[in-house]
């Protein structure tokens, strides 16, 4: 997860401090592994090479590297394609009337808008300072560095904590359903996601003061006997990683279970009934959400704890990023394959995609069908007469 690539944000001993200051590969371009595709600088930077492997390996590790950069540059900007249209089309279909007053359609859409923003902001942006051979936006300023550092935080594990709401609500719904009516409404969707937010802005702050800009880029720079940049990384990567990952497994287990022995489709109001096989789909979900990022956070725990004398085992160090780059490589599959999740598994899901499509279709164009929909309701003065149209209009206040 996103914490580890930037070096668990950099997990300070004396060792860690040393390569650091050897090799800028904590740059924090190149290491927020549930947005980027690949770690930019372990690809641009030659001085890794040298550090890492003896001269006689040099050779075929850049070859390798070499081929995961073209990789980078050319397949980055289509994984971004597809995800954002993906993103898109799942937040117009959950929000058509038949799917928007369901409380995981409304964990489901902020996490396709956390996805498009991880797309665009951390994943585009980097590609962009990478193919354009540019500064990345953190790199400009000191102050642009501590901000963005901390914006990229909350932005991008957000997304873990989404799905874990996704999995207790899920959870109240297979096992709890009296409880539904009270539990799991937009409402409290709302104030849960507020909450997420929240908790992520207070565990993130610390990233205003601990990073700076340095000459190698943007990451924190440790000082002998500095407990907050000694302590404090690790506290947030619990939140980040360890806790949330720990929840969703113990949750998707006993989602699994319910579905096998209770009954999802018997609920106290039919407005409420979740067909079972978008239940499944967030389940799906879910599961490759854990299995994708996983291995990712077990290879940067080991990446931050080895031994230096580790580094110059030619054989070993060259596996080692080879493995980096294929976890980092599932990692950002997360905000790309929700859409197609839904669409392969839930057929209440494709059944209003096909509804959303062919309104479109008939209007010719989805914006003036909403421009429409806007002139209807400002022209109507507030009368009691109700418009007949396609997608929701629940405003549930927060």
């Amino acid at each position: 997860m996103s914490s580890f690539t930037n070096k668990i944000d950099s997990m300070a001993d004396s060792e860690t401090a040393v390569r650091l200051e050897v090799v800028p590969v904590n740059t924090n371009h190149t290491h927020v592994t549930n947005s980027y595709i690949f770690p930019y600088s372990s690809l641009n930077n030659s001085e890794l090479y040298n550090y890492y492997l003896p001269s006689e390996e040099i050779s075929s590790s850049e070859n390798q590297m070499h081929i995961a950069l073209v990789f980078h540059t050319y397949f980055t900007p289509i994984f971004i394609i597809i995800g954002a249209v993906g993103n898109t089309l799942t937040i117009f279909t959950l929000h058509r009337k038949n799917m928007c007053n369901w409380s995981i359609s409304y964990y489901v859409t902020v996490y396709a808008v956390g996805n498009i923003f991880v797309l665009f902001l951390a994943t585009g942006l980097a590609w962009v300072s990478s193919v354009a051979n540019i500064k990345y936006v953190s790199d400009i300023t000191d102050w642009g560095c501590k901000l963005w550092q901390f914006i990229l935080r909350v932005m991008t594990y957000s997304g873990i904590w989404l799905v874990v709401a996704m999995m207790i609500d899920q959870y109240i719904y297979i096992w709890h359903p009296f409880k539904v009516g009270v539990m799991c409404n937009v409402f409290m969707a709302k104030f849960a996601t507020v909450m997420i937010f929240v908790g992520l802005i207070v565990v993130s702050v610390h990233s205003m003061w601990t990073f700076e800009l340095l000459p190698n880029g943007c990451y924190i720079l440790h000082t002998p006997n500095d407990l907050h940049a000694l302590i404090w990384p690790w506290v947030a990567v619990s939140f980040y990683s360890f806790i949330p990952i720990l929840i969703l497994t113990a949750l998707i287990m006993l989602n699994i279970c319910g579905l096998f022995i209770k009954n999802p489709c018997k609920r106290s109001s039919a407005q409420l009934q979740l067909p079972v096989d978008f239940t499944l789909s967030v389940l799906v979900l879910a599961v490759l959400f854990v299995l994708f990022v996983t291995p990712a956070t077990i290879i940067h725990i080991t990446e931050f704890t080895l031994p230096v004398s580790w580094l110059n085992h030619a054989d070993f160090m060259q596996k080692f990023q080879t493995a980096k780059i294929v976890c980092t490589f599932l990692v950002s599959l997360n905000p790309v394959l929700g859409f197609y999740i839904l669409v392969s598994l839930s057929s209440k899901f494709r059944s209003e995609l096909r509804g959303f499509t062919q309104m479109c279709w008939q209007e010719g164009s989805c914006f003036r069908r909403f421009t429409q929909i806007y002139e209807m309701q400002v022209n109507s003065n507030g009368s009691s007469t109700q418009l007949e149209y396609e997608h929701c209009s629940e405003t549930t206040p927060l």
